[in-house]
């Protein structure tokens, strides 16, 4: 019966190892007709093409009504996986995604989506789709992940994707003097490591970012390209004090000098060195307050419910 049938499948191309892998399996546990599937379970990764046909009827097994997809090599397989009629969904994470190689590719693929979803505006910008912001619970009291760190601590949690800062970080920290502890968290290339690592930074790997985030003073985010990144949603949810570049969605998130702080990079040199730490921390409190109100996973889980089912009933 048709209602036997899973109402979503979200479609990843890795399991974890970011914001918005966590955010989508978080997303897809609490809500029941709902499952995610991750590329690499059936071809690997780096990723194997040799491999596609066991992706291939993997994501048909699934047997969705609905399947979204997030990243454009799950655009691609599902594309080439399901029948014309599916009801594919198509995640925008960030205003880069139309940019190169990747997003020519998309432009070509799209006749075969029904919509674009993202989680900002900035992200999808003049294409016509559906913005549903991130959302998390109000998360739980943790320990500190990171102790005894020379004050303050200076972080930036994302994988070493250029777009992501790391460098950048690390050329501003020697040039401010290497104050306190710089800390990178997430997967990182082995050269990136090992050159941050030589420099002074403290390399976690991947960690739970509660934790994490508990050890920080300031979460950094100086990322070139985004949507609205999850990192400053768990950060802002904690009271933890944020400064990010204005890249993408990130203005529809943090409100300079009123909930964070948001400057083009060229003004951070002049900024780091000089924070008014209890400016930082009350604006961080109410950066918690507009979380809870405007970021709450339970409006984000009743937004995807609400596409989905929207989709499947136009089958």
């Amino acid at each position: 019966m048709e209602s036997d049938r899973p109402l979503a499948l979200h479609l990843l191309v890795r399991r974890s190892g970011g914001g918005a892998e966590t955010n989508i399996r978080r997303l897809c546990d609490a809500t029941p007709g709902f499952h995610y599937m991750a590329l690499e379970e059936s071809m690997g990764f780096p990723l194997q093409w040799s491999r596609l046909g066991a992706a291939t009827r993997a994501i048909r097994a699934a047997n969705a009504r609905v399947v979204f997809c997030y990243g454009v090599t799950a655009h691609a397989v599902a594309a080439m996986a399901l029948p014309w009629g599916t009801p594919l969904i198509g995640g925008i994470r960030c205003e880069s995604d139309f940019a190169g190689a990747k997003g020519l590719l998309r432009v070509i693929l799209s006749p075969r989506f029904s919509t674009w979803v993202s989680n900002s505006h900035a992200a999808l910008g003049m294409r016509k789709g559906i913005v549903i912001h991130n959302g998390i619970p109000v998360p739980p009291g943790e320990k500190p992940l990171l102790t005894n760190l020379k004050k303050p601590v200076f972080g930036l949690l994302g994988r070493g994707h250029p777009k992501k800062g790391h460098r950048f970080l690390l050329d501003l920290w020697e040039e401010i003097g290497r104050p306190g502890s710089l800390v990178f968290a997430g997967e990182l290339p082995p050269d990136l490591e090992r050159e941050a690592e030589s420099r002074g930074a403290i390399c976690t790997g991947f960690v739970e970012p509660g934790p994490l985030l508990r050890s920080l003073d300031l979460l950094l985010a100086p990322s070139t390209a985004e949507g609205i990144p999850t990192v400053l949603l768990e950060a802002m949810a904690r009271g933890i004090p944020c400064l990010a570049a204005p890249a993408g969605g990130t203005g529809e998130l943090l409100r300079h000098g009123e909930n964070g702080y948001l400057l083009e990079r060229d003004a951070w040199r002049e900024f780091l060195p000089h924070i008014d730490w209890n400016q930082a921390r009350r604006l961080a409190n109410q950066a918690r307050e507009d979380v809870i109100r405007d970021f709450g996973f339970e409006r984000m889980r009743a937004d995807f419910l609400s596409v989905a089912e929207e989709f499947a009933a136009k089958q």
